[in-house]
């Protein structure tokens, strides 16, 4: 049985590009007539055209001084200090995504089905599914096998003067001090491994817990890309529910890596 797809979005943001007017300046040319070394109307002596050269030079000077001036009274506002550009956090602003597309359409069905044998692929409910959050699972809860891959993302907007990734990222940070003390657990769950996992989106990492009383091993890998945070799930026991066995933090994290990967990939190129 699989779920309906959602339809795909996707949000592009665009740069916004400053730019000035550039005044050129002109000056015109006179003719010198030629003449004799000495004085009247003929060409200057050499002294005199020494110092015609001289401040003309000098009156070049002072005019790119002065043009220098203007410039950096227009950049500083205050003399001495360069005012950041208002541009470079629109574009900030600008890069991150809206909008997360379908999570059942970024992981495949042979992939899902060398995770999950036999799965049965549920999209979670129009309410909990928005623009900005989307839930899939793949499972197969039943006999003496029983294994789950889940995959969630989440569009984090920006707040006041931080981006959305600068928001994601603190949120990220939190929720992996929460994963590696067991925060949200219950009683008869405990976190028994973690890791940081390379190569995948901005950064990531990935946490084992096993809940003693249903015998089931579960890793989580959260994943920060840009603005979107994806969390990957993958977990299962083995020798049915009288004496089920967890699934072994290697195979799940390497698992819950792998399809963190994947997805992070896929959305990274429907971008």
């Amino acid at each position: 049985m699989s779920g309906n797809h959602r339809t795909s979005h996707s949000a592009s943001g665009g740069y916004r590009t400053a730019s000035g007017s550039h005044r050129a300046a002109t000056g015109g040319h006179h003719t010198v007539g030629a003449g004799g070394s000495g004085g009247g109307g003929g060409r200057p002596g050499r002294g005199r055209l020494l110092l015609i050269l001289t401040g003309a030079v000098v009156g070049m000077a002072a005019c790119a001084v002065a043009v220098v001036l203007v410039v950096a009274h227009q950049r500083t506002g205050r003399s001495g200090v360069i005012a950041p550009q208002a541009d470079r956090h629109s574009a900030t602003v600008s890069a991150d995504r809206m909008v997360v597309p379908d999570s059942c359409g970024l992981v495949d069905d042979q992939f899902a089905g060398n995770l999950v044998p036999n799965f049965d692929r549920n999209q979670m409910t129009a309410a909990s599914n928005t623009d900005q959050h989307s839930q899939c699972v793949w499972s197969q809860l039943s006999g003496g096998r029983r294994r789950q891959l889940t995959v969630e993302l989440r569009a984090i907007a920006a707040s006041g003067s931080s981006s959305g990734s600068a928001v994601a990222t603190q949120q990220w940070t939190s929720e992996q001090a929460d994963d590696l003390a067991g925060k949200g657990l219950t009683s008869s769950q405990h976190v028994t491994a973690h890791r940081a996992v390379d190569g995948v989106g901005d950064a990531a990492y990935a946490a084992y817990n096993v809940d003693d009383s249903q015998g089931y091993g579960d890793a989580a890998v959260n994943v920060r890309l840009g603005n979107i945070l994806i969390t990957v799930h993958y977990g299962g026991s083995d020798g049915g529910s009288a004496n089920a066995t967890p699934l072994a933090s290697g195979a799940a994290m390497d698992g819950a890596a792998s399809a963190a990967q994947k997805v992070a990939k896929a959305l990274a190129n429907s971008s």
